[in-house]
């Protein structure tokens, strides 16, 4: 594409009598993008304000890679407490999260629509003893948040349950949580076993049906990992709990003694 020049501006112009010649063409050409530019903080000025409502900010404008809260089945819960404050759940590494590590809250109606998404440019933000309190905020009761966190999930570092031949069930979680990996020896020498996972707060019942089942021979040893988990987990929206099993589609509790389970989860 041609260079525009400024020749061009000036001789036309001066057809209509506006400019004479180019040096008049360039002063008004500079004038006019002083107008809008501001050369000390190499911004664009605008008398623009809000008036009403909000600046609107989606999930395109914010960096949604860190871990995130959410009413359920986030990396760690939010639930309302008053108009302007939310209760925190702690990590999945049990450590509390603090004020700088928000970028920004979504508020999120009963009836399913983005009220407003505050982030810390616009709203004074504060956490003490897991409170959450955003200056400003419309909270209510019954409607949805997520927060949006810098705290990379690497980050993270995940826990470790172990049963040495205690139980043939147990939780792990009492909330929502993630298994990210798993190791287990069905230490009986002649019948095989089921190692099953359940979205469960608390143990399984009997012919409960779990979430996933994994069969393990006598005598062996089953190790997975990232490649069935991923690096980011397998999510437990309500609890994360396990048992051994005689059955694969049902809880039939097998004898503790036979079982050696290690969780790493978050």
């Amino acid at each position: 594409m041609a260079t525009p020049k400024i020749t061009d501006l000036s001789s036309s112009m001066a057809a209509v009598g506006t400019y004479q010649t180019q040096a008049d063409a360039l002063v008004d050409v500079a004038s006019i993008i002083n107008t809008v530019y501001d050369s000390t903080n190499g911004l664009i000025k605008t008398s623009a304000t809000v008036t009403t409502g909000d600046i609107n900010v989606d999930n395109t404008s914010l960096d949604t890679s860190g871990l995130i809260g959410k009413n359920s089945g986030g990396d760690f819960a939010v639930t309302y407490a008053s108009s302007t404050t939310l209760t925190i759940g702690a990590l999945s590494d049990e450590s509390a999260l603090t004020a700088d590590d928000i970028i920004a809250v979504q508020h999120i109606t009963s009836a399913g629509a983005v009220t407003a998404t505050h982030t810390r440019d616009d709203k004074t933000m504060a956490i003490s003893a897991g409170v959450l309190t955003v200056t400003g905020a419309a909270f209510a009761s019954g409607d949805s948040f997520v927060i949006y966190t810098n705290i990379d999930r690497r980050d993270v570092v995940p826990l470790l349950f172990t049963n040495r031949g205690a139980a043939a069930s147990a939780a792990v979680k009492t909330s929502a949580g993630r298994v990210q990996s798993f190791t287990c020896r069905n230490k009986n020498a002649v019948t095989d076993f089921y190692f099953q996972l359940f979205n469960s707060a608390s143990a399984p019942s009997a012919a409960a049906v779990p979430s996933y089942s994994f069969m393990i021979p006598n005598d062996q040893q089953l190790v997975i990992g990232t490649d069935f988990f991923t690096d980011s987990g397998i999510s437990f929206s309500t609890g994360i709990a396990w048992g051994w099993s005689t059955t694969e589609d049902t809880f039939t509790a097998a004898t503790a003694t036979d079982q050696t389970t290690h969780i790493l989860y978050r």
